[in-house]
């Protein structure tokens, strides 16, 4: 903001001139999201590869697949806990939830999982991978796995190896304890690793949180392979049910003799996939119930026989991979991947579209060319100069001689300089002080249309959304102020109506949720 400055002569009756230079104030846009990173690249996800018109939180698999050596010679960090690998969407203003599941830069492997807020199967969702930043090392994100997930084990990731914990990536932090488990379990997966089990009494406890008590609606998900097509035992995948007969509980079975999948409900009621002779490749299971029916997939295909399920009800039983809960043991025998339990009935088209994505993710994404840039720089201040000079130099005349001579020649000069540094409130460090105001917003004492963010950073993205989930508006901020406005209208600039409404701040470290009240 510039002030105005009146100027009064200095002398009256003399003449001036007011000559103002104001120093140019130049707010650069940065080219990248973070300056701080030294290379990026594009990446397209086909929407051929997405089944149906769109799915809104999907994770996205990106892999090795379509990277080349660069990419793991350019990432500083090499921990994947914590990476200097992050994601953004198409225009590069906002950084999209991901996970780094596995990360070896000498054999060139990567499992990073992306949340996409909206993966299109009509037109090309692009996204940008940033790294190359030795300066930070980004953990990962618990809401990556948002809602629905109740459980995801990735398997591959044992920090010491076995017996040790499997790391559970949701914000339930159900990991499992593995039971009997030795070092050469430890195998290659389907994605990056997974473990071998021996069809004996090696399995993994997952405790019996709430969190997998599930009812209702439930989606069930894993990738198997089975070390014999001939073994006469239903073997459990999946299991919170305490026997065959209980009435309580859920669990996924397979028996490759008699070429039987299944998903067990209440009591003995189980929905079925017969005459399904599975080789000992790599296969996606997938069970859905929707309160009494089911559906099974084998590879993004239904192959549903019988669609009758008893209605879900909870079970206090551990939950089990690779073992029935309580004293019956169904084993089972071979690899096991990517386990997930979910508490929403996700459709066939979600279901296909994660079949390609894990099956081949070269083919469900294009990784375009690195992209790099020189030594970062700092962003820019804002400091304006401002300098006032009068001018000509006044000077009385004509000259007067008086008797006796008196000669009076007085040179008068006024020369103002001054300079105003124009600083704006400065941006906060982090989200922890961010205010609201006025927030409830009443219009009846309000005649401003518009809630101000107070105490924001430099860089921070602002989400307003209804309480039902849908977007509502989006603020970008990327300036050496501390504030941004919502002006109370939505993406199309129309009034918004009262209500209460659900805002997420977000930078590229942290974010900060909370509620706006208005009336109008």
């Amino acid at each position: 903001m510039i002030k105005k400055i009146t100027a009064r002569p200095l002398l009256a009756g003399l003449g001036y001139a007011m000559v103002l230079c104001l120093a140019a104030t130049t707010l650069a846009q940065a080219a990248w999201f973070d300056l701080n990173y030294s290379c990026k690249r594009r990446i397209v996800i086909q929407s051929s590869q997405v089944q149906g018109t769109s799915h809104l939180e999907f994770p996205v698999l990106i892999t090795q697949a379509n990277l080349d050596a660069a990419f793991f010679t350019n990432c500083q960090q090499t921990d994947p806990d914590n990476m200097d690998i992050i994601f953004t969407n198409e225009a590069e203003d906002t950084r999209l939830y991901r996970e780094i599941a596995y990360y070896d830069a000498g054999n060139q492997e990567l499992e990073a999982w992306v949340r996409i807020p909206s993966l299109s199967g009509t037109t090309d969702t692009v996204i940008y991978m940033y790294y190359g930043n030795p300066g930070v090392g980004m953990p990962d994100d618990p809401e990556t796995w948002v809602g629905a997930y109740r459980g995801v084990w990735h398997i591959q990731e044992i920090p010491t190896g076995l017996p040790d914990d499997v790391y559970e990536s949701t914000s339930n932090s159900n990991q499992a304890t593995s039971q009997n488990m030795e070092s050469g379990d430890q195998q290659g997966g389907k994605i990056s690793g997974s473990l071998n089990f021996d069809g004996v009494d090696e399995y993994l406890d997952c405790g019996a949180d709430t969190s997998l008590e599930i009812t209702g609606q439930l989606t069930l998900s894993a990738w198997i392979a089975i070390a014999s097509s001939t073994t006469d035992v239903y073997m459990s995948v999946i299991s919170k049910k305490s026997a065959y007969t209980s009435a309580n509980g859920y669990g996924m079975n397979y028996q490759p003799n008699n070429n039987d999948l299944r998903i067990y409900g209440n009591g003995i009621d189980f929905g079925q996939a017969a005459g399904q002779d599975l080789d000992t490749s790599w296969h996606y299971i997938v069970e859905v119930v929707n309160n009494t029916a089911t559906a099974l997939f084998i590879d993004g295909v239904d192959v549903t026989t019988d669609d009758a399920l008893g209605a879900l009800t909870s079970d206090t039983q551990a939950l089990h991979l690779g073992k029935r809960s309580g004293t019956v043991t169904n084993d089972f025998s071979g690899s096991l991947d990517e386990i997930r339990i979910q508490d929403k009935l996700r459709s066939p088209e979600w279901i296909r579209t994660e079949y390609n994505n894990q099956n081949t993710p070269g083919s469900f994404y294009q990784a375009e060319a690195e992209q790099t840039q020189g030594t970062p720089t700092p962003p820019p201040t804002l400091t304006q100069s401002l300098t006032a000079t009068i001018s000509p130099t006044p000077t009385i005349s004509p000259t007067r001689t008086i008797s006796p001579t008196y000669t009076a020649s007085p040179t008068i000069s006024v020369t103002s300089t001054f300079t105003q540094t124009l600083t704006p409130a400065i941006a906060a460090p982090d989200l922890s002080n961010v205010i609201v105001y006025p927030n409830p917003y009443l219009a009846e004492f309000y005649t401003r249309n518009q809630t101000t963010f107070i105490n924001l950073p430099a860089q921070a993205t602002i989400r307003i959304y209804s309480l039902d989930g849908r977007l509502v508006r989006t603020i970008s901020k990327d300036d050496p102020g501390n504030r941004a406005v919502w002006n109370l209208t939505n993406e199309q600039n129309r009034p918004v109506a009262s209500g209460i409404y659900l805002y997420i701040i977000q930078t590229i470290k942290e974010d900060r949720r909370g509620k706006i009240f208005l009336v109008r």
